[in-house]
């Protein structure tokens, strides 16, 4: 998860930069002044969904990479799921690329209390070596991989940031209909390390935990002809079907 979420940073990184301004009153302001990690994480029972990134070159796409994660800790029988799958440009033993075309990591703590933990790399199965912390690491690390000044980032848990850029980035920013979803979307332009014009396109989605449902984010350096997308569709407090081993 961890090279992953590192991606994410980068994300809100380009989004959000600068000194905090005031949010405006109104309804995105009461939606907003509610996040709190805290509840984020205590109401954030059951998690699932997928995060991919697609490198393009020539508008055809040479490598991608697609994890998909599920999460329980609706009970003490803590669960957690993780399932990377490396494709093209990101299979190699560069700093941001994969080892394995697949690689799995399953571990939950048992009725008794024990720990089962689990990997499985392409074809080869191994048991790790986990305590209950570790388990309860898994799931936090879905969350934030970073805590500074309060301020937690580098997973799906996007409340801080918002709270923190919501005022200068105000216009950005909607809620839906229902009022429980909070929509931001805008297109951004800077420069390459060449000079090169890269073109990124914004949008995501946060329910009113501040929790991601829905990212897209594509940059498109059109002198270079390459680009790079990231998705991400998440889904919370649903039934989790749960795996016993790998």
């Amino acid at each position: 998860m961890k090279k992953i979420n590192g991606l994410l940073i980068v994300v809100l990184l380009f989004l959000f930069c600068g000194c905090t301004q005031a949010i405006p009153e109104g309804p995105i302001k009461d939606f907003v002044d509610l996040f709190s990690f805290e509840e984020a994480y205590e109401e954030t029972k059951t998690a699932e969904g997928t995060i991919t990134q697609t490198y393009y070159e020539q508008e055809q796409a040479i490598g991608s990479v697609r994890t998909r994660f599920c999460l329980d800790q609706s009970t003490k029988e803590k669960y957690y799921y993780q399932s990377t799958d490396a494709s093209g440009t990101f299979l190699g033993d560069g700093g941001d690329q994969y080892l394995y075309e697949n690689q799995q990591i399953l571990t939950y703590l048992e009725s008794d209390g024990s720990v089962f933990a689990q990997q499985k790399c392409d074809d080869r199965v191994e048991m790790l070596s986990y305590n209950d912390e570790d388990v309860t690491t898994s799931i936090k690390n879905f969350f934030y991989l970073e805590l500074e000044a309060g301020y937690h980032s580098g997973g799906l848990y996007y409340g801080d940031y918002i709270l923190a850029n919501a005022g200068r980035y105000y216009p950005c920013f909607s809620l839906s209909e229902d009022k429980q979803t909070l929509i931001y979307q805008v297109n951004t332009a800077a420069n390459d390390e060449d000079g090169y014009e890269i073109v990124t396109m914004h949008y995501f989605e946060v329910n009113t935990n501040g929790m991601v449902l829905k990212l897209s984010s594509k940059s498109i350096n059109w002198e270079k002809q390459t680009a790079m997308e990231t998705i991400i569709e998440c889904c919370y407090n649903g039934v989790i079907s749960r795996l016993e081993q790998l």
